[in-house]
């Protein structure tokens, strides 16, 4: 929650990727949408998550070809055990088992 302190440092064992393609659509065509109706917004509106500076290399992947973050995107990570990732890249990812621990 707000005023908790971050921890001061993570070891990633393993990264997989799983990506479901309509769903992955369905949020781009989305991510698009916000970035337009940002347009119009105050400047400030939207606050940075606190992790948003802390990994250049995966803050940067927010960003279009001129360096802003028209959609106020974050990359947001969540740990699961070895069979619980299998699983779900077997399965594919399901929205509606999400938060779960059903994978």
């Amino acid at each position: 929650g707000r005023g908790r302190r971050l921890a001061k440092r993570f070891v990633a064992v393993q990264a997989l990727r799983s990506e479901h393609p309509a769903l992955w659509d369905r949020y781009a065509q989305r991510r698009t949408q916000v970035a337009e109706e940002r347009r119009s917004a105050p400047p400030g509106c939207l606050v940075a998550p606190n992790t948003a500076n802390l990994a250049e290399g995966l803050t940067g992947r927010c960003r279009d070809d001129e360096g802003r973050n028209p959609a106020n995107e974050a990359l947001l990570f969540h740990g699961t055990n070895p069979a619980g990732a299998l699983s779900i890249l077997g399965t594919s990812f399901k929205i509606d088992a999400a938060g779960l621990a059903a994978g």
